[in-house]
């Protein structure tokens, strides 16, 4: 199967990232899982949108989808994004706690 050309998972806002430690943690720990290399041929996105879950991918990501989900990654580590998912994992009895590591 021929692959567009290789798209980019960033999200929308980046200049964000310079001000915001835990969105760049957020959006740089997503474009690693999307990565191809070091034995892996498709990337975490690829994988959920364009397999049938036996790992095998269909046809590549669009960059529009890689631009989409990257931004919704980017924004979990926003102060609204991080306290939607800090709200909504106690809703499912889960804590987040800060570790001692900076």
């Amino acid at each position: 199967m021929p692959r567009e050309k290789t798209v980019k998972h960033h999200g929308r806002f980046r200049h964000r990232l310079e001000s915001n430690a835990l969105e760049s943690i957020f959006a740089a720990r997503w474009e690693t899982e999307n990565a191809r290399g070091n034995g892996r041929r498709n990337g975490v996105l690829e994988l959920s949108m364009h397999s049938n879950g036996d790992g095998h991918v269909k046809e590549p990501c669009t960059q529009e989808e890689a631009t989409v989900a990257a931004t919704v990654v980017q924004w979990l580590g926003s102060p609204v994004g991080f306290s939607w998912l800090r709200d909504t994992l106690k809703d499912a009895g889960f804590v987040i706690t800060p570790s001692d590591r900076k």
